[in-house]
């Protein structure tokens, strides 16, 4: 026999004692398998019930949102009617009587209460309901949803006994047409000085002029209570007003405008580049940057012609 041959199954054979423990090993293996394979069969799990605890789980996180939606201030820059409507509790009110329990049944916040009690202590009224909507604090979409509950009675006019004699001069109420005037005009009202001057000039050329007297509060610095001493000596004559045609307009010029931004003098360009013109300036309420609101403060600055 060959010593090679020898040695080779000598290499490969087991002990009687190493066959039996392979043989064991075996089994356990078998076993091992069977077991998880059969022993689901005969074991039913319980599902657990988690629906009392996913309720709950919701219902944590919609006073979550509730509290949050009290908590955060709204921004007026970009409002959304739904959002006032579900914020607002309207009821039938004169703007005239507005005090801090009115605004707070109202669902106005707090700032916005001051702003228009401010107005009022300074001697301004609201003489018709559109009056109110020109409150800068007042959203377009806030003024839609309180329009039908506004109530201005109709003033009675009293007539006091004139104590001044006849003869007695009467002294005339200087008035300011605020696209025609310059400083030196701005100066000669109660409370504004040479820097405010500046600033209403300034902001006036931004415009293109003014078409409300309540736009004065987009100056930097300008409060309602200014706005209310010195409302019945302002007149706006609108058609000094300097417009925007849409159509000839550059990017630069239609960005300066103070209501609007890059983004909407650029959407505004592209969406005229693409339709070669626009028809009427209604037709830009079709670019899904301009907002209703932005809309109508922009709408009497802008022409077609």
């Amino acid at each position: 026999m060959s010593p090679f041959k020898n040695k080779k199954d000598g290499f490969f054979a087991f002990s009687s004692g190493e066959r039996r423990g392979s043989v064991i090993l075996l089994g356990i293996l078998v076993l091992i398998i069977s077991i998880h394979i059969f022993i689901p069969h005969f074991i039913h799990s319980q599902d657990t019930d988690f629906s009392s605890f996913q309720k709950e789980i919701t219902q944590f996180e919609q006073s979550r949102i509730d509290e949050k939606e009290q908590t955060e201030p709204f921004d007026f820059l970009t409002p959304n009617h739904f959002a006032e409507k579900k914020k607002l509790t309207p009821f039938p009110f004169d703007p005239n009587q507005m005090d801090a329990g009115m605004g707070e049944k109202l669902g106005l916040s707090l700032k916005q209460t001051q702003s228009i009690e401010n107005y009022l202590h300074k001697g301004g009224r609201f003489r018709k309901k559109e009056d109110f909507k020109k409150m800068y604090c007042i959203s377009e979409s806030m003024y839609k949803v309180l329009e039908s509950y506004i109530i201005i009675p109709e003033q009675t006019k009293v007539f006091k006994e004139n104590t001044v004699s006849a003869s007695t001069p009467q002294s005339k109420l200087f008035v300011v047409e605020l696209n025609s005037a310059d400083t030196l005009d701005l100066k000669e009202l109660k409370g504004i000085g040479s820097g405010f001057a500046r600033k209403i000039i300034n902001y006036k050329k931004k415009l293109g002029g003014y078409i409300s007297k309540f736009q004065l509060l987009e100056v930097y610095g300008f409060t309602p209570e200014l706005l209310a001493q010195i409302e019945k000596q302002l007149t706006i004559d609108a058609t000094k007003i300097r417009k925007i045609d849409i159509n000839t307009a550059s990017l630069d010029e239609m960005k300066q405008h103070p209501y609007w931004d890059y983004y909407i003098a650029k959407a505004v360009y592209r969406y005229r580049t693409e339709h070669q013109k626009f028809n009427s300036v209604d037709e830009v309420q079709k670019i899904s940057l301009i907002t209703p609101e932005v809309f109508q403060k922009i709408k009497p600055y802008l022409s077609v012609e």
